[in-house]
């Protein structure tokens, strides 16, 4: 997304402060239709463009950007409609945001940099070569749970608000929505694994063909992070709710040295499959700080 493609960028948080705005809300229905905006535009732009054109990588990130556009715009005017009221700029305001969000900012580098390190890792560790398949093996395990976990975080995306509706000072509110939601994880996280395990093996071979079944292993040791991942995400959110940032950035922090240590033992003597297992450990290592954190904080008298 370099060079005029980076504009896309800026265009998906605009939107994403519309969407935001409808979520903290808790308007069920224009949530739903501004989410669904810009893949349903993106794709539409590129079935539409390639019924004349030849495909290539240009025409699809320039119906990337055309749908991204028309859904950003979307967006705000949805989340404006329901505020009753334009947007105004306040340049105080805005310094204010800064200072406050920029705990999370660098806490979004560590968890990046933690969900990229492993790819980087088994090129480093296993050679140009090797590691180039081992990570194409990897990136197809990994494409399938995101994949769930995309699905799966429509429960954080009706937590947080709610939590942070309530604000820190009535925790025991909080309290009830936080254990409500981490029982729907477990339950959800539960059937998504079962899933995993049970149709992993078909859903490599639909993605990518009989050549990347060794990709199996890897799904079948990532699968344990459908329910870790979710749990942290609410773990995350709550600590969030409760303006504890600083604690967040301390654990990615944490989570992502792990990794890093985990990855230099396990990939050069497991490959890729290590650099799986060393992720569903680390994220472990990060959901049990995380809800350990949440506990202590729901303890504290309101």
């Amino acid at each position: 997304l370099a060079g005029p493609w980076a504009g896309l960028m800026v265009l998906t948080y605009v939107g994403q402060l519309g969407v935001a705005v409808l979520r903290a809300k808790l308007l069920r229905g224009p949530q739903i239709a501004a989410t669904l905006l810009p893949p349903a535009l993106s794709l539409l732009a590129v079935a539409l463009l390639w019924q004349n054109r030849e495909p290539s990588a240009q025409l699809a990130l320039a119906a990337l950007v055309l749908g991204t556009a028309v859904a950003a715009g979307g967006q705000l005017m949805l989340a404006m409609a329901n505020l009753n009221r334009a947007l105004s700029w306040s340049a105080r305001l805005a310094g204010e945001m800064l200072k406050t969000s920029w705990p999370f900012w660098l806490a979004g580098i560590t968890v990046a940099a933690l969900y990229r390190l492993d790819v980087l890792m088994l090129q480093w560790l296993l050679g140009a070569r090797e590691g180039a398949r081992a990570i194409g093996y990897y990136h197809v395990a990994t494409r399938l749970v995101e994949s769930g976990l995309l699905l799966m975080g429509a429960l954080v995306a009706v937590a947080f608000p709610a939590m942070s509706a309530l604000g820190k000072s009535r925790k025991r509110e909080i309290r009830v929505v936080y254990v409500k939601a981490l029982r729907g994880a477990f339950a959800m996280g539960g059937v998504a694994c079962v899933l995993a395990y049970a149709l992993g093996g078909l859903a490599v071979r639909l993605q990518a063909g009989e050549a990347f079944g060794p990709s199996t292993r890897a799904l079948y040791l990532l699968a344990p992070t459908l329910i870790l991942v979710l749990i942290s995400s609410l773990s995350a959110s709550l600590l969030t709710a409760v303006h504890r940032p600083y604690t967040i950035l301390k654990i990615t922090t944490a989570n992502l040295v792990i990794n890093a240590l985990l990855n230099l033992w396990m990939i050069p003597r497991w490959g890729f499959a290590g650099a799986a297992l060393a992720t569903t450990a680390a994220e472990a290592f990060g959901m049990v700080l995380l809800l350990r954190q949440a506990s202590v904080s729901l303890r504290t008298r309101d």
